[in-house]
C-alpha cells in the first residue's frame, strides 16, 4: 500500500495545489449509518412533494448574489502566496495571537441582491475580503468596505455582509 502524491504549481503566483490518493484504499467497516444503495434517490428522480415544498421557501437571488456567494466558496481555503492570509474554516494557519472559539455556528441569509453571513470561529474576515479582492485570485469586480466590525462585499448591485460574531465591537 501506498500513496500517490502528484503538486500542481502556478508559476506567476506560486500558489500550489496538492493531490494525494492511497493505492490501495482501505474500505470503511460497515456502522449501520450507511444509506444502503437501494435507498439513495438518483438524479432523474423527482422530488417529493415535501422536499418541493422546502425548494419554494428558499428565498430568491439575483444573478450577481449567485455569483458573489459562489466566489466566496470557491475560495473557502484560498491561501496567499505570501502568507499574509488564509481562508480557513477551521484552525488560525497563521499562528495570530487572538484566540477564537472552536465550536463553530455559521449563518448564511438573505433574498435577492443582499446577503448576510455571520459566523464564529475561523476565518478572519480580513482573510475573506483579501482572498474576494485579490488580484489574481479575487472575484474581479468585487469592492469591500469596512462599517464597524462588518465587512460588505459588492458585486454589481450585490452586496455580502461579513459579520465575524467575535469581533471586538459586537
Amino acid at each position: 500500500m501506498g500513496w500517490h502524491t502528484v503538486l500542481l504549481r502556478h508559476l506567476p503566483t506560486g500558489a500550489s495545489l496538492e493531490v494525494t490518493e492511497l493505492s490501495q484504499p482501505k474500505v470503511p467497516k460497515p456502522t449501520g449509518r450507511l444509506i444502503p444503495h437501494r435507498d439513495m434517490l438518483m438524479v432523474d428522480q423527482p422530488v417529493t412533494p415535501a422536499e418541493q415544498r422546502k425548494l419554494e421557501n428558499i428565498p430568491p437571488m439575483s444573478g450577481a448574489a449567485r455569483r458573489l456567494l459562489g466566489a466566496l466558496a470557491m475560495r473557502s481555503t484560498l491561501r496567499d502566496p505570501a502568507g499574509g492570509w488564509h481562508v480557513n474554516w477551521c484552525h488560525n494557519t497563521l499562528g495570530r495571537p487572538r484566540g477564537r472559539r472552536h465550536e463553530a455556528e455559521r449563518r448564511l441569509w438573505g433574498r435577492d441582491d443582499l446577503w448576510f453571513l455571520e459566523w464564529t470561529s475561523y476565518p478572519y474576515p480580513q482573510d475573506l475580503v483579501a482572498s474576494m479582492t485579490h488580484p489574481m485570485g479575487g472575484l474581479d469586480g468585487v469592492a469591500a468596505r469596512q462599517a464597524g466590525s462588518t465587512w460588505i462585499l459588492t458585486y454589481k448591485r450585490a452586496q455580502l455582509h461579513l459579520c465575524d460574531r467575535e469581533a471586538p465591537l459586537w
